[in-house]
This record gives structure tokens, sequence and C-alpha cells, in this order.
């Protein structure tokens, strides 16, 4: 297996396209994207009743530009949670 492979579903890679940053929505600024390589998933996210909180403009921006919290994406997770 390469190197260079990393675990993502259909839709967040769909969304996330060739892009490494977007744009932080609370401060305006371009912030890199959340790399699951390099970041520590617990400093820019948690959990809260299905949806993904983020805690950093990284996670923010990783959160808008892959639609983390999308109606379908919650629901989803408060299902396999409950299971």
């Amino acid at each position: 297996m390469s190197g260079n492979l990393a675990y993502a579903c259909v839709l967040c890679n769909r969304h996330k396209g060739s892009d490494i940053a977007s744009i932080d929505p609370l401060s305006g600024e371009a912030v890199r994207l959340f790399h699951p390589r390099l970041d520590g998933w617990a400093d820019h996210f948690r959990f809260v009743d299905g949806t993904v909180e983020a805690l950093s403009g990284p996670g923010r921006a990783t959160v808008r530009l892959f639609r983390l919290n999308a109606r379908e994406r919650i629901s989803e997770r408060q299902f396999i949670d409950r299971a």
C-alpha cells in the first residue's frame, strides 16, 4: 500500500478535491485544512450529539468544506451511536 493514501469517505473526497486550504468561517482568513497524518483529531474537533464541533481554524475550515455537519451526516452518526 502506498504511504500517500489516507482513508476518507467518498463525500469527503468529493468536497475536498485538490484543496489544501480554505477559509476559516470565524476569522475570514485562509487556513490549511486538517491533515490526518500530522494533526491530532482531538486538537481540532470533538463530537457533540452527532455533530462535529470544530476547535480551531483548520477544524472550522475542514468542517465547512467537507460539510461534516450536513443533516444526513449527523443523522448517520446518531444512528451509529445508538446501535
